[in-house]
């Protein structure tokens, strides 16, 4: 039933660009005050503008370059005052830093949520929505997800909901799972957003094998995609979802940003994967499961049986 009701969703509801800059950008936690709806009405007209000024600055073959020869300069030193602006522009602009923003977590720890750059987060947004479709395909790997997210039409909303929509519907999505077991076994994954390797995004989309396969084949990549090799520009594609989302916390590969809805997005593609990679190498048990977000509840029917699946989450 769960995956009857993620396809009448899919047939209904996509995740656009504009829903992801205006409710999915900012923490949940900031106060209504905070507001991107300005940012999102015309964000493709400012994305655009971003590209022509990036262009401007970077393409020093262009007509439309910004710097132009001066009087008495060498076609040389021209040249290589063009390729320093570009190395500079790039060095300034390419990547960004998140603003922090901390909130109370109990009594004496704090919870620190990012902001990124409004540009850069844009671009990562547009690249995810751009492609929706690959990212319900790696949902749907997954049998024990409870929180893969869906696209929310209602505007008074977050742009994604998850697919149990409250934690009353989670537990009784757990007592379903568990009915027939007798043994729970409960874990987490520790520090899950701030250790995700970006680099796995590939990984995540593509399944091990395939991200390993074309990762040996990058510098033919784009012959590849040329014959139509759509594994191949799956595999492009990510690595430009992996550099959108690096640009978002100066190019940093370890960890993605606590807050903005891209993240809950990314961080389902690699944990969905897992679920996958976890039933397959748990084929021989009757494993019931259910996860939601970095929580798993494994449920076996033996002792023998618990000690199996924690020896396998380890690895």
């Amino acid at each position: 039933m769960r995956f009857i009701a993620l396809k009448k969703r899919q047939s209904r509801d996509k995740m656009t660009l504009k829903d992801l800059i205006e409710r999915g950008y900012f923490p949940k936690e900031l106060p209504p005050p905070f507001d991107t709806s300005d940012l999102s009405a015309d964000i493709a007209a400012t994305l655009l503008s971003w590209r022509t000024v990036f262009e401007n600055n970077t393409q020093i073959n262009s007509p439309t370059f910004v710097l132009t020869q001066n009087p008495g300069e060498t076609s040389q030193q021209f040249k290589d005052r063009k390729k320093a602006h570009k190395a500079d522009f790039i060095s300034k602009y390419n990547a960004s830093r998140a603003t922090v923003y901390s909130i109370s977590k109990g009594k004496l720890s704090r919870r620190f949520l990012q902001i990124p750059n409004p540009k850069h987060f844009s671009i990562l947004s547009e690249k995810i929505a751009s492609r929706w479709a690959d990212y319900e395909a790696v949902f749907r790997l997954s049998e024990y997800s409870q929180s893969y997210p869906i696209p929310e039409t209602a505007i008074d909303k977050r742009s994604v909901s998850t697919f149990s929509k409250s934690v009353a519907e989670f537990r009784n999505s757990l007592l379903k799972t568990s009915i027939d077991k007798l043994i729970e076994v409960r874990v987490d994954i520790s520090k899950f957003y701030p250790t995700i390797y970006t680099h796995s995004i590939a990984w995540a989309l593509l399944g091990k094998d395939k991200a390993k396969h074309y990762f040996k084949e990058k510098d033919n990549l784009d012959s590849l995609i040329a014959s139509g090799d759509t594994n191949a520009e799956l595999y492009k594609y990510a690595e430009s979802v992996d550099i959108a989302l690096r640009a978002c916390q100066e190019r940093q590969s370890i960890g993605i940003p606590i807050g903005p809805d891209t993240s809950h997005i990314i961080a389902e593609i690699v944990a969905c994967r897992i679920d996958n990679i976890l039933k397959t190498r748990l084929s021989s048990l009757d494993l019931k499961a259910c996860r939601y977000y970095d929580d798993f509840y494994l449920y076996v029917s033996s002792k023998d049986e618990a000690d199996k699946v924690l020896k396998n989450l380890q690895l």
